[in-house]
């Protein structure tokens, strides 16, 4: 993050990462300080199951493929 003001505008609300399993992607990210913020949805608009890990910048989204 940035005080500068022209910068605060291009900061990040999330990375999203795709992943196979995002229980077994999240273990891997507890080291590094991330946490689940919540219970892990599903869209199936987009076909993806997610969970949101924050605690570190920046904040991730989990993305793994849903239903195959």
């Amino acid at each position: 993050m940035t005080d500068h003001p022209a910068l605060r505008a291009l900061e990040f609300h999330h990375v999203g990462m795709a992943c196979k399993d995002i229980e077994d992607e999240a273990a891997r990210m507890a080291p590094l300080g991330y946490r689940a913020e919540g219970p892990a949805f599903v869209d199936p608009l987009q076909g993806v199951r997610g969970q949101f890990l924050g605690g570190q910048y920046p904040r991730l989204e989990l993305l793994q493929p849903h239903d195959g």
